[in-house]
């Protein structure tokens, strides 16, 4: 898969690349690894102020020093990006300087942002609707029905229906399905059923019962 190692950094490189994608090294010229930093080996050649012989002579050096430095800070920042897959790591950085009636040098060290962290996604929650036993669906049709009293309240960010069912105690005796664009509620009684269907495109997104109330959510799209 890989064809060489990298004489600089050790990383594996391809047969094909021309430069190391790890270090940057150049891998045609593999007779020269010295590091001539962010601007290449004529980048002594590339500086040219304006100044005085002197002055400009003076200042390459400098420039050259400032150029390999950067370098080996971009090299540390992705170091650290390798080390640390999870954080986001950036070597964006540029200096800019000049001289009286000059224009301004830049040098500019454009990194690319190593790893983005990817933010977890919600899952989605599935509301268990409360079920009664098939034997207890069986004799709907021999009991009384009743349509019990319902009030409903709408708030900021859901619609809410609190449904009374006088002589019901417990969830279990309350069956509750999610039809296409209905709810159908039954809740029995030795001899009653109540059955309160509510016809609404909403989702369910809650509901609890207490004190022989039953309280549906729905929330608004």
């Amino acid at each position: 898969m890989f064809g060489e190692k990298c004489t600089r950094c050790g990383k594996h490189v391809g047969k094909k690349h021309e430069f190391c994608s790890s270090c940057g090294l150049d891998l045609k010229n593999k007779g020269d690894d010295t590091d001539y930093g962010l601007l290449g080996k004529n980048d002594m050649n590339d500086f040219d102020f304006n100044l005085p012989r002197g002055l400009n002579m003076l200042l390459k050096p400098l420039m050259k020093e400032l150029t390999k430095q950067m370098g080996e800070l971009d090299k540390e920042i992705r170091r650290e990006g390798d080390k640390n897959p999870g954080r986001a790591a950036r070597s964006n950085f540029s200096i800019s300087f000049g001289t009286p009636g000059g224009k301004p040098i830049r040098i500019d060290n454009m990194g690319e942002q190593r790893a983005r962290q990817v933010a977890p996604q919600r899952e989605k929650r599935i509301l268990k609707l409360p079920k009664v036993s098939e034997d207890k669906l069986k004799k709907i049709k021999k009991l009384k029905k009743g349509e019990p009293n319902t009030n409903v309240r709408r708030l900021s960010d859901r619609i809410i229906y609190e449904i009374s069912l006088p002589g019901v105690e417990y969830i279990d005796d309350i069956n509750i399905s999610n039809l296409e664009n209905v709810i159908e509620v039954r809740a029995f009684l030795e001899e009653l059923v109540y059955e309160k269907n509510i016809e609404i495109s909403m989702p369910l997104i809650n509901y609890s019962f207490e004190d022989e109330i039953l309280v549906l959510e729905f929330g608004l799209r």
